[in-house]
């Protein structure tokens, strides 16, 4: 299976038992000097349900700062100081950047604000440490090095290993004097301590720029290169009740890794008629070589056919086709599944690029 990027916003879950480390006395005192500026934040649907949590820090008087994927999609912003009881809520959200994984969110009271590191990226090998809020576990603390600086289209992400799980999303990456170098955004899943941050210079351009900012690429960056051949499909077949479900692999024949694939499914019966088809999406790398695997239900609402209603041995309830014959369930009366790749994005820049040469 490919490895995957995530984002780290976490639906409630169980908790989790965990260690913690020894750490060394500088970064019990940074923890002493940190922790009351960070927030544990909770967003909330337009049902006033539990949507994800998430963390962030006070990086203004009445400023917190945190992921974009954290809040997004969230009707009600609430947020509380790691060790106290009461819940604040957030007022305004002052502006986002969807690119830059960023937010700056306004609340009501102020608090600690941390110092922002100037003068650019960290070094690698500089000693960092991250508190923030792993699976619901308030002012979880951990610490690690900077690991490398790998540049996505105009910006750098800083690669660290300290460790972070679901939850820690918008939490605070910390020098070892307690200045903030970085925003902890996401992790590669099956990996060991491969973590990545949004570099914290970022957040006073996203201020000066207003409610809603995304970066131009400057025009000497390299553009998305596009493809549409080089896929192959893998083990499809109908599964779950009556055959209702389509399991499926794709593979990437490419020498490239790719993303962001828009692909169309196309079914027809033994005299080779299309009886149908379905456009989908998945916007996982699929490294060079190696296949994602995809299952699906409700493949047959709000698509177009070719003349159904007058194919005999179907049976039709409303405009959903279900392909029938006598003695075996819906689903069964395809003779063959064809994959037809409509585009794709080959990976450029991507904090996989390691992982995946590994795997050539």
């Amino acid at each position: 299976m490919p490895k995957k990027i995530i984002v780290l916003p976490m639906i409630f879950a169980a908790l989790v038992r965990f260690s913690s480390p020894v750490f060394g006395e500088s970064v019990k005192n940074i923890y002493a000097g940190s922790r009351s500026s960070v927030v544990l934040i909770i967003t909330y649907d337009s049902s006033n349900l539990p949507l994800s949590i998430g963390s962030g820090f006070f990086s203004g008087e009445k400023e917190i700062t945190t992921n974009f994927h954290v809040i997004d999609g969230s009707s009600k912003i609430i947020c509380r100081v790691i060790g106290e009881q009461k819940s604040r809520p957030v007022i305004n959200v002052k502006s986002v950047s969807k690119s830059l994984d960023l937010a700056l969110l306004e609340v009501d009271a102020a608090g600690p604000v941390l110092s922002i590191r100037e003068g650019g990226a960290p070094d690698v090998g500089e000693k960092v440490v991250v508190i923030g809020n792993p699976r619901g576990l308030e002012g979880s603390l951990s610490e690690g090095i900077v690991s490398g600086l790998r540049q996505i289209g105009d910006f750098s992400m800083i690669q660290i290993t300290a460790p972070i799980s679901p939850g820690s999303s918008g939490g605070p990456v910390l020098d070892d004097s307690g200045r903030v170098v970085g925003v902890a955004t996401m992790t590669l899943l099956e990996s060991q301590n491969l973590n990545f941050a949004v570099p914290a210079s970022l957040i006073a351009q996203l201020r000066s720029k207003g409610a809603k900012w995304e970066p131009v690429a400057a025009s000497s960056s390299v553009k998305t290169e596009r493809g549409t051949a080089g896929l192959k499909l893998v083990d499809a077949a109908f599964d779950g009740p009556l055959g209702g479900v389509l399991s499926y692999s794709i593979k990437n024949t490419n020498t490239r890794p790719i993303q962001n694939l828009a692909f169309m499914l196309v079914f027809r019966n033994s005299a080779d008629e299309i009886l149908h088809y379905v456009i989908l999406n998945i916007k996982d790398v699929i490294p060079p070589g190696l296949s994602v695997r995809r299952r699906h239900s409700g493949l047959y609402s709000d698509t177009k056919l070719k003349e159904i209603s007058e194919m005999k041995g179907y049976l039709l309830s409303g405009q959903n086709p279900y392909p029938f014959t006598p003695g075996k369930p819906p689903f069964m009366g395809f003779a063959n599944i064809e994959l037809r790749p409509l585009s794709y994005d080959f990976v450029n820049g991507n904090p996989e690029d390691d992982l995946i040469n590994q795997l050539k």
